[in-house]
């Protein structure tokens, strides 16, 4: 699942602070020993529910909005349409990511299929995988071959690809330095031999939103990667369960890599927005 956020209060949603959580990335607040409120959401695909609701109302700007919660408390909300988006709308290094997909592609995290399209629309033999039976059944209505599963359940059914995708901000699948290892290694399991990996981040170390600043001030103390994410996806009354999720600069990823079965080989960065290209090596 893919995941992308604005600046709190930039959107016309409403935002709402809780202060009562300190630890930006401990125990899982939505964990089996939590404590439940009343008003405590559900647990299941909120991002399946957003972007199908999205989908099935016209993908009117402004009908939906995604909310994404981080275990400090910080919310922020992003207008659902921007997963249906066309090149135009789409941050430039992804645009020059997408140019750079070649032969069998997998498109993991591929949401409602926001890169597939395009890429399929311009004759690419394109597969996306995705985690959210709601979005993947709306990818499929929009034409796509897309599988319901995690990556890490990833297995040979799927066979191997020459180009990886992990855009709209899904370099966060690495997670951070604990889990990244596991996972580059999981993605070389479906890469052949030479392949590429596509993958966009948000490069948050600059920020000057003082929720970031003090969630990575944090982080660093407790020895993780700044950009080390504790979040969850809310809509209406459900959310996702709590997932961890990575926001890299270029030398971080370059670190995560070096003992990797993958090398850092180049980079495009406009702002913030940021996408990097690696190759498995030989």
């Amino acid at each position: 699942m893919s995941v992308q956020t604005v600046r709190p209060g930039t959107g016309t949603a409403p935002v709402h602070r809780d202060r009562t959580r300190t630890d930006p990335a401990g125990p899982d607040p939505a964990g089996p020993d939590a404590a439940r409120s009343p008003r405590d959401p559900r647990t299941g695909d909120a991002f399946g529910e957003l972007v199908s609701r999205c989908w099935d109302l016209g993908v009117r700007p402004g009908a939906v909005f995604e909310v994404l919660e981080r275990t400090d408390g910080a919310v922020f909300a992003t207008d659902t349409s921007h997963w249906f988006s066309g090149p135009d709308a789409w941050h430039a290094p992804e645009r020059w990511a997408c140019e750079q997909a070649a032969d069998r592609i997998l498109d993991i995290g591929c949401g409602p299929g926001r890169h597939a399209v395009v890429l399929a629309g311009a004759g690419h033999d394109v597969t996306g995988l995705d985690e959210s039976p709601g979005a993947v059944r709306v990818a499929r209505e929009r034409g796509l071959t897309v599988h319901l599963g995690e990556l890490e359940a990833a297995g040979a059914e799927l066979g191997t690809f020459d180009t990886l995708l992990l855009l709209g901000n899904n370099l966060g699948f690495l997670r951070g330095r604990s889990a990244a290892p596991a996972v580059l290694a999981r993605l070389a399991r479906l890469a052949r031999p030479g392949a590429r990996l596509l993958a966009s981040s948000r490069d948050l170390s600059g920020s000057t939103v003082a929720e970031h600043i003090a969630y990575h001030e944090a982080n660093r103390r407790a020895g993780r990667l700044p950009g080390e994410h504790r979040v969850r996806i809310r809509h209406r009354g459900l959310a996702t369960p709590w997932f961890d999720y990575l926001y890299a600069s270029v030398d971080e990823v370059a670190e995560l890599v070096r003992d990797s079965p993958w090398r850092l080989d180049d980079a495009d960065q406009d702002g913030p927005a940021l996408a990097v290209r690696l190759t498995l090596r030989d």
